[in-house]
């Protein structure tokens, strides 16, 4: 499927230094709510509060904000003991440490989760998006131009090396099982894993017939 994909890591997040009131925590991220991340002088992080109470025990070794679209972070993704999970900012476990990579995408409140080889996402609260059964999940990019064929999709892979389009919400918009895919036109193009017969669906998920390939006339189903 020629597609490629980005690191399984958010963008880092503003850091505020040497802020004298949470010494000997000596950096600093504001989450914009009463709430920071701190580092303490042996180099674990943890979330201390406005009035310096302690919220999130300073054990972990990367926290990184899950900022919401106004801009505040009341959960984390944390590494502990090298695996990845989810935590509040006042320690309750909303995904579990069992995680090799944790994506956190652009403008989207969903977390991308990889263990073992299996991918999934999940909401904020921790609900089920995608179930951890894919061999891959991407940003959707086309590999050959290297360009962003549209935000509001993903593209997510088999382990035959099949691939698929899903939405940030958990649909599948276009089904598992193409060797190539791009989009046009307001189309999803796409060319079938079993007999190298193309389709073609609107980005709405709804499979269109192609009368002429080369003339691109299509009749929706």
């Amino acid at each position: 499927m020629a597609v490629s994909c980005s690191s399984f890591r958010g963008d880092a997040p503003k850091v505020l230094e040497n802020q004298m009131f949470f010494k000997p925590a000596d950096v600093i991220t504001d989450l914009h709510n009463g709430y920071y991340i701190a580092q303490d002088n042996g180099g674990c992080f943890g979330v201390k509060s406005e009035v310096q109470d302690t919220m999130l025990a300073f054990r972990y070794d990367v926290i990184e904000p899950l900022w919401t679209k106004d801009n505040d972070a009341f959960r984390l993704a944390a590494q502990y003991n090298g695996r990845w999970g989810v935590v509040s900012i006042t320690g309750e476990e909303i995904l579990p440490f069992r995680y090799d990579h944790i994506w956190i995408p652009e403008d989207h409140e969903v977390i991308v989760v990889g263990a073992n080889g299996k991918f999934g996402m999940y909401d904020y609260q921790g609900h089920v998006l995608l179930p951890e059964l894919y061999g891959a999940i991407y940003p959707c990019f086309d590999y050959d131009d290297g360009q962003e064929l549209d935000k509001r999709f993903l593209l997510v892979e088999d382990y035959d090396g099949r691939g698929g389009v899903a939405d940030y919400e958990g649909n599948i918009i276009v089904p598992v099982v193409c060797t190539k895919i791009a989009c046009a036109e307001g189309y999803w193009f796409t060319l079938q894993y079993e007999d190298n017969r193309y389709e073609a669906y609107l980005l709405d998920g709804r499979r269109v017939s192609i009368d002429e390939v080369d003339g691109r006339r299509y009749v929706a189903e």
